[in-house]
């Protein structure tokens, strides 16, 4: 090869260095470009799972929206499914003043004029008292802590010390052993002036063993405190009659409503301690839980407010009261309310209520019904000349 040819191979050489050159950018800009492509990828693949993810708890949300709308706010007067119960067969043709013992496990009640007391478990009458001679049975009361039945009874023979007198006095029918077995103890002396007349509103003070009753069908209605040496003392004075009681479980303080006076009042007594807790004559004791007492305005039929006060009374200082609720349900002569967890439980003639601060509802309507005493069961009843059957349902 000459010098000439030399310089040709080398000058080609070199003019061909800056094309190799020019071609690593061109595939390093292909590179670059191709990164984006792929984080765009993935943004819409995260972007597509996201509203996915939202649709899917759409639904979950709206359905549990309405769970706490229905508890916030429940329809007023709303009906509640119908819940099957246990169901029970009486042979009685019609059933009066019916009253649950503490354990829901006896029923005592009135049937024409004979007085029993049932078992749940044994679905049988265990008692059976017939008043169609001598005796008659003015009112009767479980005791709140054990299967113990207070009745207030008149006629010949009362009083086992005195079987040829007429006397008026209380006896205690203690359910014991199994099968049940009926302990029949007399425990006290009442005038003579009682027995023509209506015992309601029995309330035993667990606390202090104090006894409380009122007296319809004397010269007033009046209130009674029985204490543990048997000693009868009348607790409202003259011209204040007594409409309705309830007995705290801790202070042993005795609220009761008074009217006939010009201006009815609610009155907290405990031993000589006497003071007025509200002025309100529309105002009625509904009950005492929890360490509150429950008191209810009823005007022209209905009951329209539920107030609270703390169990701290007779105090000097007037209570606060703190306003439960407000609304509209009936209220009738045999209204009677119990509390169930947080919820006040309101029953009429023909309809059981559930009143909480949050509204009203209609739990049970068209048929005879009562509760128990722990409120832990409502119970409806039919009756027709063959007995009455009775359906006991949770609550």
């Amino acid at each position: 090869m000459n010098r000439n040819q030399h310089y040709k191979v080398i000058c080609n050489s070199i003019r061909q260095e800056p094309l190799k050159s020019k071609e690593q950018p061109v595939q390093k800009n292909t590179i670059i470009k191709s990164k984006p492509k792929s984080n765009i990828r993935w943004l819409k693949r995260i972007i597509i799972w996201t509203l996915v993810g939202i649709l899917l708890q759409i639904p979950v949300y709206y359905v549990l929206n309405q769970m706490i709308q229905n508890v916030m706010n429940p329809t007023s007067l709303a009906q509640k499914t119908s819940v099957q119960g246990d169901k029970f067969t009486l042979a009685a043709p019609n059933i009066n003043n019916p009253l649950v013992s503490y354990d829901d496990n006896y029923l005592a009640f009135r049937s024409d004029r004979d007085f029993l007391i049932y078992n749940f478990g044994q679905h049988s009458v265990i008692w059976k008292m017939d008043q169609t001679g001598s005796k008659k049975v003015l009112g009767y009361q479980w005791l709140p802590d054990r299967n113990a039945l207070l009745v207030f009874e008149a006629g010949l023979g009362v009083n086992p010390a005195q079987p040829g007198r007429m006397s008026v006095g209380i006896h205690s029918l203690e359910v014991t052993g199994n099968p049940d077995k009926i302990q029949d103890s007399f425990s006290l002396t009442l005038p003579l002036s009682f027995q023509r007349s209506q015992i309601s509103d029995i309330s035993l003070s667990t606390a202090t063993n104090l006894l409380y009753f009122s007296v319809q069908g004397q010269a007033q209605s009046n209130l009674y405190e029985v204490d543990v040496m048997k000693n009868l003392k009348r607790l409202n004075r003259l011209g204040e009659y007594v409409d309705s009681l309830v007995v705290s479980p801790v202070k042993g303080t005795v609220y009761f409503n008074t009217k006939g006076t010009t201006t009815g009042q609610t009155l907290a007594v405990n031993g000589n301690a006497r003071v007025q807790v509200a002025s309100n004559p529309l105002d009625k004791v509904l009950g005492l839980w929890n360490q509150k007492l429950y008191l209810g305005t009823v005007d022209q039929g209905y009951l329209v407010k539920i107030w609270t006060i703390p169990d701290n009374q007779p105090s000097p200082t007037r209570p606060d009261f703190s306003l439960f609720w407000t609304g509209k349900v009936p209220w009738d002569q045999s209204s009677i309310s119990n509390l169930d967890g947080y919820s006040l439980l309101v029953r009429t003639a023909e309809a059981l209520y559930q009143v909480s601060p949050q509204g009203s509802k209609i739990l049970r309507q068209g048929e005879r019904s009562f509760l128990s005493l722990s409120g832990k069961y409502y119970y409806a009843f039919k009756t027709d000349s063959s007995g009455t059957s009775l359906t006991r349902i949770g609550l």
